[in-house]
């Protein structure tokens, strides 16, 4: 298993995992085509040519892990983008 696939698993585990950084799934996102744009502060707007709409996610200090709603909204852009992929 990939070192992807483990983020992936972590991504998708039930309960939702709270133990993941956001370097890690940027690195994972950035692999399977999705864009990191720098927007104000610490927000990043994150989009694929797939998905008809950007997130939003707020990168954090080293160290600090993703928030639950920010692990839902990459789960349900990644199912998005898999399920138009096929």
């Amino acid at each position: 298993m990939g070192k992807y696939d483990q983020i992936r698993d972590i991504l998708f585990a039930e309960p939702k995992s709270k133990n993941i950084s956001f370097r890690k799934v940027k690195s994972f996102m950035e692999s399977i085509g999705f864009t990191f744009i720098s927007r104000s502060g610490s927000r990043y707007s994150v989009e694929h040519v797939l998905l008809d709409y950007p997130l939003t996610i707020h990168s954090h200090k080293p160290g600090q892990t993703l928030k639950t709603y920010e692990i839902k909204l990459i789960r349900e852009a990644i199912e998005e983008v898999e399920k138009k992929e096929k």
